[in-house]
């Protein structure tokens, strides 16, 4: 069933990755046909130092995600610590905000992951041979394909 589910999220990340690149790409051409040509050489002897709004929008989002990421991992390190409230009152809304956009084949499997993870981390032989191979059932590797999904979403 994990091995399953992890394909079919794995299909899904690659599809919304493709639509929005193509979305990305489409909208570049766009934006390019509407410049004109004395813009374009003007653009190129002025210094880069104006940052348009969609770019400091996607700054936004990557110092935002940049900082969740650090919090999760803050907190597995050392769950005792204490962060402060607003960051977390901000990683629940971002988290909320964040599963209400992933479509649910994708969010599925975050217990999966932290479980698979769990089995692993614990340097527990038997657990991974059960996970790499199990009886009368096709022999999936789940620890090489849980390294393989998390590589297919970083």
């Amino acid at each position: 069933v994990f091995y399953d589910r992890m394909k079919v999220a794995q299909q899904e990340i690659k599809a919304t990755v493709t639509v929005n690149t193509s979305d990305l790409g489409n909208k570049k051409k766009d934006d390019d046909s509407d410049r004109d040509v004395p813009a374009r050489k003007r653009a190129l002897r002025e210094p880069l130092t104006q940052i348009t709004e969609e770019v400091r929008d996607q700054l936004v989002e990557a110092s935002t995600a940049t900082r969740k990421a650090f919090n999760t991992y803050r907190r597995e390190a050392d769950p005792d610590d204490h962060y402060s409230a607003v960051e977390g009152a901000q990683s629940v809304a971002d988290k909320n905000k964040d599963e209400l956009e992933m479509s649910p084949v994708i969010t599925i499997m975050q217990p999966i992951l932290r479980f698979l993870q769990l089995l692993c981390e614990n340097h527990n032989r038997d657990l991974q041979n059960f996970l790499r191979c199990q009886n009368n059932k096709t022999n999936y590797n789940l620890v090489c394909e849980t390294l393989q999904f998390l590589d297919c979403i970083c």
